[in-house]
């Protein structure tokens, strides 16, 4: 796990502004345009991690690789071609490490009658990033 995370930084690109819950129900389009909420998770990171919260909620395996190119190739001429695909699996891991941290953090500070939703967060976040580890995309959320 903590080589995913050297991999991925070396790999880069640069820490930015990253969300940190970053799901379709967070996103709202209208005739105003996007509008991103729930920044109450957000962190200085690296770009990719909030792919793991946002692709993973598709069951449909094809969908989430076709989400997953979409992703990288926009990254064209930021990032070298041979490793975009590595980087993509790389924060699926890392991303994975990234809520259990943010999960086991959050529990303490959590109301009682508030605690059932995330109870056994950081644990379910590990065995995911151990998931994502062995077969990426493949895996079941």
């Amino acid at each position: 796990m903590a080589e995913s995370c050297l991999n991925l930084a070396d790999l880069g690109p640069e820490p930015a502004l990253l969300h940190g819950d970053f799901n379709p129900w967070n996103v709202v389009s209208g005739e105003h345009g996007v509008r991103i909420f729930d920044w109450t998770d957000a962190a200085f990171a690296h770009p990719f991690l909030d792919l793991t919260t946002y692709i993973m909620q598709c069951r449909d395996r094809r969908v989430r690789r076709a989400m997953l190119r979409r992703y990288l190739d926009s990254w064209v001429g930021h990032l070298p071609s041979s490793a975009r695909t590595d980087i993509g699996r790389l924060a699926l891991v890392v991303g994975a490490l990234h809520q259990a941290h943010s999960h086991h953090r959050l529990i303490p500070t959590v109301l009682p009658d508030d605690l059932s939703q995330l109870r056994g967060g950081d644990v379910q976040w590990l065995r995911r990033a151990m998931r994502f580890s062995k077969v990426g995309l493949l895996s079941d959320y």
